[in-house]
């Protein structure tokens, strides 16, 4: 998602992004996955109204907000929703 996209630009301090697209008949998978700096998952997402966001907006969709990070390690923002025809 965009928010995500915005905060590596903002927080993640990383060298690299990168954005994957997976399409499958009934599944659309978007993942993007930085070399930044991390943080402790569990600290941050209830607090930070960003993240709020992304995970009401994907939930509005029926999706899923996956993310894995840890500090130092980067992180990985997945999406899952189901593929409908207007997509």
């Amino acid at each position: 998602t965009q928010e995500a996209l915005n905060n590596v630009a903002k927080y993640a301090e990383a060298d690299q992004a990168q954005v994957y697209l997976r399409c499958r008949s009934n599944q659309v998978m978007l993942t993007i996955v930085d070399d930044g700096c991390g943080f402790e998952v569990d600290k941050i997402e209830g607090d930070h109204f960003g993240l709020q966001m992304m995970k009401e907006r994907v939930e509005s969709i029926g999706g899923e907000l996956h993310i894995q990070s840890a500090p130092g390690e980067g992180t990985e923002v997945r999406v899952l929703w189901q593929r409908r025809a207007w997509v």
